[in-house]
């Protein structure tokens, strides 16, 4: 179990921008001085991976730093709080770079929330550069982040405005050390993660009883994204399925894929394996996103976490 002193030092935790380049978000008279993430061109990047079971939508990011998306206001401020010459950049990356969601009858359609104005001054940043453009936006209304201006207009990379739903999968240990452990993702970022997906729901789905199998469907689509068919541990796989614990729906999440127009929507899926589990390596090379590596790390130290994942750790032992 996690306690509440450790969450609160955890999040309370900085990010690392000390070495990042500064710029500002508004007007001469009313800077807002931020740091801009340098991962903002293609490069160590591929074109992320989409697929559907039965009558949902997955996608993932193919290597870790895929998802990677410049950050100009962090903390980010409050729709509320006045910022009347907020002037946001509009980053685009490469439509390659963003999964593409199909759009058919047994699916659900994107989330229809409060609709609000945002300013025809929108300066645009080429994933390849920083020069700001002045152009008018396809639409005088935007749908808004939850958790207020990130600095960054547009949807970015995720795929579509509004929120986007999302399974963050945590795989939790027990009985091989005197402390439970989790089996985290690390690489370019400071922060470290757990494995993760875009999903969208079918219209009719519950979405109650389909985290295991959407699982099953990642694994089985990152095994082959990373080329080790080959090495599939079938049985591994069904082991881990069969450590289903549950589901925690999160809702709106702070994450640094996150733009002023669209957002994460997440459930963490738990699993928890007990000793003795004879698949451990499986697990580990199972989950190996390109560009990182996997770890196992002791619930009573964590390092530092990417926020939304923390969040979703928090709550499945919380719930």
């Amino acid at each position: 179990m996690i306690s509440a002193q450790k969450m609160r030092k955890i999040n309370n935790q900085e990010s690392q921008h000390s070495n990042l380049p500064t710029f500002f978000i508004g007007t001469a008279n009313s800077p807002v001085f931020s740091r801009l993430s340098p991962y903002v061109g293609n490069e160590g990047k591929e074109a992320p991976i989409s697929f559907r079971w039965q009558d949902h939508q997955l996608a993932f990011y193919a290597t870790l730093n895929s998802d990677i998306t410049p950050r100009g206001l962090d903390p980010p401020i409050p729709w509320d709080d006045p910022f009347p010459d907020y002037l946001p950049f509009r980053w685009q990356p490469s439509s390659s770079q963003i999964p593409a969601w199909q759009m058919t009858v047994g699916e659900a359609s994107p989330n229809t929330l409060e609709m609000k104005r945002v300013s025809s001054r929108v300066p645009s940043v080429e994933s390849t550069g920083m020069t700001a453009i002045y152009s008018s936006p396809t639409r005088s209304e935007e749908l808004r982040n939850p958790e207020g201006r990130v600095g960054i207009a547009g949807k970015g990379l995720l795929p579509q405005y509004g929120g986007n739903t999302a399974c963050i999968v945590v795989v939790e240990r027990s009985g091989f050390s005197d402390v439970e452990e989790v089996l985290l993702l690390r690489g370019v970022r400071a922060q470290a993660q757990f494995p993760w997906f875009l999903c969208r729901h079918g219209k009719n789905c519950s979405q109650i009883s389909c985290y295991k199998d959407l699982v099953r469907e990642y694994c089985e689509q990152l095994i082959i994204a990373n080329g080790e068919t080959e090495m599939y541990d079938s049985a591994g796989l069904q082991r881990l399925l069969a450590a289903y614990n549950k589901y925690t729906h999160l809702g709106p999440v702070s994450d640094p894929i996150n733009c002023d127009n669209a957002w994460l929507e997440a459930t963490a899926v738990h699993f928890k394996i007990v000793s003795p589990f004879p698949s451990i390596c499986s697990i580990e090379q199972m989950f190996t996103i390109k560009g990182g590596v996997t770890m196992w790390a002791r619930l009573d130290d964590l390092p530092s976490m990417r926020k939304a994942h923390l969040v979703g750790l928090e709550a499945i032992h919380i719930d």
